[in-house]
């Protein structure tokens, strides 16, 4: 009887293991990213600031397509901070994101804050000028 049970639990995730492959590969190939896309706006671009003195820059997120769930994050110094780390947005809705930036070195620097999904992917370049 045991070994009935162990070889019907085995059939069993095996089956269940073929089928989530099967979705998985059937949702990479056959996506269809058309109708996707979401821009990232920044109030400032550019932005000067001295050593140790925090900004604050406003930004938006603004989805012109289908809903989506987008990651933000940022290609960068390490004290740039972008909030939320995640959104998402439903078409034609627009969220604020914050991107915070505490420079702790002398010169320029550029930050890519980076809204991505399965579907797309968007930047915007932060211009900084540190003093």
């Amino acid at each position: 009887m045991s070994k009935t049970i162990s070889w019907l639990a085995i059939y069993v995730a095996l089956l269940l293991t073929f089928v989530s492959l099967v979705l998985i590969i059937e949702k990479i190939i056959f996506r269809n990213c058309d109708g996707y896309f979401a821009v990232i706006s920044l109030e400032n671009n550019k932005v000067s600031t001295e050593i140790g003195q925090g900004k604050l820059i406003k930004g938006f997120i603004i989805n012109k397509g289908f809903e989506d769930e987008l990651k933000i994050n940022v290609k960068g110094p390490e004290w740039v901070i972008v909030k939320p780390n995640r959104i998402r947005l439903y078409s034609n809705q627009t969220e604020e994101l914050f991107v915070y930036i505490s420079p702790n070195l002398k010169g320029n620097f550029t930050a890519k804050i980076q809204a991505e999904s399965f579907c797309q992917k968007h930047e915007e370049t932060l211009f900084i000028q540190s003093k």
